[in-house]
């Protein structure tokens, strides 16, 4: 069993690294170093930057997506990021660009079943005092799928996202890009939580 475990992280590793090289390939295709100077970020507000170098000023927002979980057993990683960034398009302000920038790591084994337990334990607690609840009931069923896909051998991941739109430096598109977060709620149930790294958004004008 050991070495089967062993044989699957192994695979998983080699999977991970195509595929951050795949989503490092897709992020710098169309896009090349500037050779205009550094830009300079400024905060304008929480998660919004100007940036701005001897030619220009644009406005980037960066945001990280908290609740788009993908399941443990879900192979097409890019799909879901594609499906990501075509729903979230639907929402910027017309004239600015989506980029999506992904991070992909293992999870530790022992500590997600230890986790998957403890919720276990605490939902089966629920269902004792609520035998009706269907849906606590479904959420058991799917707790106890994952747990034992990960002991077939499945290897969780984890995938951190963090969203960039660029406009250009106007106050009109400073507005709208305030009110992004708001709008992913209501329309798409996104919830955005707004990045605040200045690095990272010179990072992103930087590679245009």
């Amino acid at each position: 069993m050991t070495e089967k475990i062993g044989k699957t992280v192994a695979e998983a590793r080699k999977v991970l690294a195509m595929l951050s090289k795949s989503l490092s390939n897709s992020f710098k295709k169309g896009f090349v170093l500037r050779k205009k100077g550094e830009p300079l970020c400024e905060e304008l507000e929480r998660g919004i930057y100007r940036c701005s170098n001897a030619y220009e000023s644009e406005l980037v927002a960066l945001y990280t997506i908290e609740n788009a979980d993908v399941r443990i057993d879900e192979l097409a990683y890019t799909d879901f990021l594609n499906h990501l960034k075509r729903y979230i398009s639907t929402i910027i302000p017309p004239g600015c660009y989506l980029i999506t920038l992904s991070r992909i790591g293992l999870v530790n084994v022992d500590r997600y079943l230890s986790h998957i337990d403890s919720k276990l334990q605490m939902k089966i607690v629920e269902l004792e005092q609520d035998k009706a609840n269907t849906r606590l009931r479904a959420s058991i069923e799917n707790l106890l799928e994952v747990r034992k896909r990960v002991l077939s051998g499945v290897i969780p991941v984890e995938i951190s996202n963090t969203i960039a739109i660029v406009c250009k430096d106007l106050s009109i598109y400073r507005e709208s890009l305030a009110k992004v977060p708001k709008l992913a709620k209501q329309i798409l149930n996104i919830s955005m939580k707004s990045v605040r790294a200045p690095i990272i958004a010179a990072q992103i004008i930087n590679f245009r």
